[in-house]
């Protein structure tokens, strides 16, 4: 699960290092770039609900319980999930966050 989750994050922070790149040189993005961004995007979310999902398993009949941590992250995983393709504000907040500028959570 490490190597997933770390395959899945190095990608990401690749492609995100890309565009950022010809963003700092005013250059346009191109659409394969872009393809590649949502591509890293999805895999990354995909490999975490995942391994979320492992950890989940493992943790057997307590997981589902309101104390347990793990039931809140198997939430948290999904929801974020199904938001990593069609929200541009995920990518925002995710920005944020890298940028130390805390995340606009007035929607929450």
């Amino acid at each position: 699960m490490e190597a997933r989750l770390s395959a899945a994050r190095a990608f990401l922070a690749d492609e995100l290092n890309a565009v950022w790149e010809l963003a700092v040189a005013g250059s346009e993005v191109p659409d394969t770039v872009k393809g590649r961004l949502r591509l890293a995007c999805a895999f990354a979310s995909a490999e975490a609900t995942e391994v979320t999902q492992k950890a989940f398993a493992l943790g057997g009949g307590t997981s589902v319980f309101e104390s347990s941590a793990l039931q809140r992250c198997l939430r948290d995983a999904h929801a974020a999930n199904q938001h990593t393709i069609v929200s541009r504000r995920l990518l925002e907040t995710y920005s944020m966050v890298r940028f130390g500028l805390g995340p606009d959570t007035a929607r929450f």
